[in-house]
C-alpha cells in the first residue's frame, strides 16, 4: 500500500515498484487532490495543478498506464503493467490541498514466469 498526505508546499514525488519476473496490478483506492476543470478535456479534467499518474515501466518516460488522475473520485479501473516495473508520479501545487491518495499494488505471477521457474527447478506454492 502506498499512501500520501496532502503536501504543505509545491511537491513532485515519484515511486518505482520493481518485482522479480512478474507483472504488477495497481488499484487506486482513494483520490482526493485538487480538481482542475477543463471543458476541452475528454473527461472534463485537465489535472494541471495536482495529479497522480501511473506508468508502465521504470520511469515517467515509459508508456502511461493511466491518464493524469485528479479530483475526488478514485478510478474503478485496476491497472496492470506489461512488465515487472511501474512508476508512480504525484505532483501538487501549494494552493488547494485534499487528503491525497492511496493505492494498493499486487504482484501477479504470469504463466511464463511459472514455466521458467519450473524448468530451473525452483519450488514454490501459490496461495
Amino acid at each position: 500500500m502506498l499512501t500520501t498526505a496532502p503536501p504543505s508546499r509545491c511537491t513532485v514525488r515519484g515511486w518505482r515498484v520493481l518485482v522479480s519476473g512478474q507483472v504488477i496490478q495497481i488499484k487506486v483506492s482513494h483520490l482526493d487532490v485538487e480538481p482542475d476543470e477543463d471543458e476541452e478535456a475528454d473527461d472534463g479534467l485537465s489535472c494541471s495543478y495536482d495529479c497522480l499518474q501511473l506508468f508502465d515501466g521504470k520511469n515517467v518516460h515509459s508508456e502511461p498506464l493511466s491518464a493524469r488522475l485528479c479530483g475526488h473520485v478514485a478510478p474503478s479501473t485496476t491497472f496492470t503493467t506489461s512488465s515487472n516495473a511501474a512508476c508512480i508520479h504525484f505532483r501538487s501545487d501549494y494552493f488547494t490541498a485534499g487528503t491525497g491518495f492511496q493505492l494498493d499494488y499486487h504482484v501477479v505471477v504470469s504463466q511464463l514466469y511459472l514455466q521458467t521457474q519450473r524448468r530451473s527447478g525452483t519450488k514454490f506454492r501459490l496461495l
